[in-house]
């Protein structure tokens, strides 16, 4: 790994804390073309970005909202709809911003331009799937709760939500 790279993964374990490994944390920042691969037992290069651990990160993260919601209470309609508002792109995108995790994206040398919420929206689910693939669903929790994405009102809502009054469940301030 380079030394650019290591300063990106660097900036990234100081934001959502150490024991993530560090290759699936510079896979999870890599766009596509970034110059990133490994290669396989047939021994052909193979491209890695962030877009295959992104799809295992919406679950990881629905999983683990839908765990919390289950105990809170929640009906399976509410939980559904808390799901999409937290996991919506451009929620994450803010988070990605806010958390300052977007300037540690690694783009491909024709990249340029603002970088869309869809693609912070991916890299921030494919850092909770590094986090569940090096340690487990804690780990992947605990990388939600640092990022703002603890579902902490989620859980709070839940009264609320039980009597059927789900528009009294915050609409925006979902961090």
């Amino acid at each position: 790994m380079n030394q650019f790279r290591a300063r990106r993964v660097d900036n990234v374990l100081n934001i959502l804390g150490e024991g993530i490994d560090r290759d699936r944390v510079l896979e999870a920042l890599s766009m596509p073309d970034s110059g990133l691969h490994y290669h396989f037992y047939d021994g052909w290069p193979k491209n890695v970005d962030y877009k295959g651990l992104a799809f295992v990160g919406d679950a990881t993260a629905g999983k683990i909202l839908g765990m919390k919601g289950y105990h809170a209470g929640l009906t399976p309609g509410v939980m559904d709809a808390r799901r999409q508002q937290i996991l919506a792109n451009g929620n994450l995108a803010r988070i990605c911003d806010a958390m300052g995790l977007t300037p540690c994206i690694i783009l491909s040398p024709a990249q340029n331009g603002p970088i869309s919420d869809r693609v912070k929206a991916g890299i921030v689910e494919a850092l909770i799937a590094a986090a569940d693939i090096s340690d487990g669903l804690t780990m992947a929790e605990r990388v939600m709760e640092r990022l703002g994405i603890d579902s902490c009102k989620y859980a709070a809502a839940s009264k609320v939500a039980r009597e059927g009054d789900s528009s009294a469940l915050p609409e925006k301030d979902l961090m």
